[in-house]
């Protein structure tokens, strides 16, 4: 959703320059504490950072199958029914790999991965393919979703709810640029989020 968010705020702020930069969790978390970004959206800011944040919207994270898999047609799926299912998931260090990790644990369930993926967009291609179902975040689905391309499965403890968090390192001065971002973001992310879910 971010290009998105970024688009709505080039119509307030055309004279900003920006840079978009998309990564894992712990990538993101060295950048934070290196200075070496202004500002992060993220699921989760780390513990050990010295930060400022915010949470702004929630992020429903979601199991999701090619549309001709047929957990996608019953109306209940229960967690022991993916036991058996090849799952597609992140790489470690992804906040949404670890959300994933610690829903299965948290069943008493060891999910079967037969993929790890850097890029949402290729995991998602990977389950219209057929090659298996994922976690993913239910805000990066909208294309598939409304193309018939994927269902969301219905299993019992989903969504996982999350919350998104707009991040930056505590000794960040915050710019006018910066600033008018990071208050856009708390004020318009909320209604963009919600047309997406």
């Amino acid at each position: 959703f971010a290009p998105g968010l970024l688009a709505q705020f080039r119509k307030t702020q055309a004279d900003v320059r920006i840079r978009l930069l998309i990564d894992n969790r712990d990538t993101v978390s060295r950048l934070l504490a290196g200075n070496e970004v202004d500002l992060a959206i993220m699921g989760r800011p780390p513990a050990t950072l010295d930060a400022t944040s915010v949470a702004f919207a929630p992020h429903p994270l979601v199991i999701v199958a090619s549309t001709e898999h047929p957990l996608t047609r019953r109306a209940n799926v229960a967690v022991e029914d993916l036991a058996s299912e090849t799952l597609i998931v992140r790489e470690a260090g992804s906040g949404t790999r670890s959300a994933m990790e610690e829903f299965f644990r948290d069943r008493s369930i060891k999910p079967r991965i037969g993929m790890e993926m850097g890029s949402n967009e290729a995991i998602k291609q990977a389950v219209v393919a057929g090659l298996g179902i994922s976690f993913i975040s239910q805000h990066t689905l909208g294309l598939e979703l409304s193309a018939g391309r994927l269902g969301i499965l219905k299993v019992e403890g989903t969504p996982v709810m999350r919350r998104w968090h707009i991040v930056r390192h505590r000794s960040k001065h915050l710019t006018p640029a910066l600033a008018a971002f990071w208050d856009f973001v708390l004020e318009f992310a909320p209604a963009y989020l919600r047309k997406l879910a």
